[in-house]
């Protein structure tokens, strides 16, 4: 086992091929041991719903320890910019058939006869900040492309009558409040790419149902906060960490359904309230 020395300029964890390896905070350094070999590291913002990474591939072939430095604050900022709430004029190509930015991100909206449909081009990667967020009182459906990357800040916000919505396994990344108070909403099938479940993405929303991917190491402050229907939970996988109030005024959650033979696991990590709930998957 040979010492790897890191250091990060912001809140981060790491993950060794999807596996967590430890956290780091703001302008600290840790150590850890890892075998000789080659390691790819990826490191995420800890801010919940950030969605930064920054990957790492490095050999380890003798035992002298070696230093890694993590820089995460410019690609922090970088996200945020692709997710600006306005696109500059001079950024946008006008078509018929909507508006692009230059990099070929497009929103398009077209009608259907079951009602109301939001179609976005196969070439969008990014879904912008607040995107539909005037869009939710006459929409019936949505159809999100198969290269799709991010869903910003209350893109989706107050929804009243789409009842089901699929992400692309695509998607590795949504933020604070991305499907804040979906009224018509009964399930939302999540990428296995997704990390963080931020801060209020799916408060107050009528929800009846999560089936949480494995690939989730962290679930957001009021992430389910006021979703009054939803009744069941499904965890795939050991998350990191779960928010105090993250299923806070669930009030008809009964069972949070986990990994055989984690029942003390999530009793460590979820408060005391919800422990009467744990069942292991296969149990009544």
């Amino acid at each position: 086992m040979s010492k790897v020395i890191i250091h990060a300029d912001t809140d981060c964890f790491a993950c060794r091929y999807d596996e967590y390896l430890c956290s780091i905070g703001e302008d600290c350094t840790i150590e850890v041991d890892l075998p000789k070999g080659r390691h790819l590291l990826t490191f995420f913002s800890s801010y919940f719903g950030a969605g930064v990474t920054s990957e790492v591939e490095f050999d380890i072939s003798d035992g002298s320890p070696l230093e890694l430095e993590v820089e995460m604050r410019k690609n922090e900022e970088a996200l945020e910019n692709a997710l600006c709430d306005e696109v500059p004029e001079d950024e946008l190509i006008h078509l018929n058939s909507g508006e692009y930015t230059r990099d070929g991100f497009i929103l398009v909206k077209g009608v259907e006869n079951s009602g109301r449909v939001i179609k976005i081009d196969e070439r969008c990667g990014i879904i912008h900040n607040e995107a539909f967020l005037v869009d939710g009182l006459d929409t019936r459906q949505i159809f999100l492309p198969e290269n799709l990357r991010a869903i910003g800040t209350h893109a989706f916000d107050d929804f009243l009558f789409v009842k089901e919505l699929f992400l692309p396994e695509s998607v590795r990344t949504i933020r604070r409040g991305a499907f804040h108070a979906w009224m018509g909403i009964e399930e939302i099938d999540l990428s296995n790419q997704i990390r963080v479940i931020p801060e209020s993405a799916f408060e107050a929303s009528t929800i009846k149902k999560m089936d949480i991917p494995s690939s989730v190491l962290f679930v957001g402050d009021r992430a389910f906060y006021l979703c009054s229907n939803l009744k069941w939970v499904r965890f795939n996988g050991r998350p990191v960490e779960i928010a105090e109030n993250a299923f806070e005024g669930c009030e008809a959650l009964s069972k949070i359904l986990i990994p055989k033979g984690d029942v003390p696991y999530f009793r460590s990590i979820l408060p005391s309230q919800w422990h009467h709930a744990i069942r292991e998957v296969g149990s009544c």
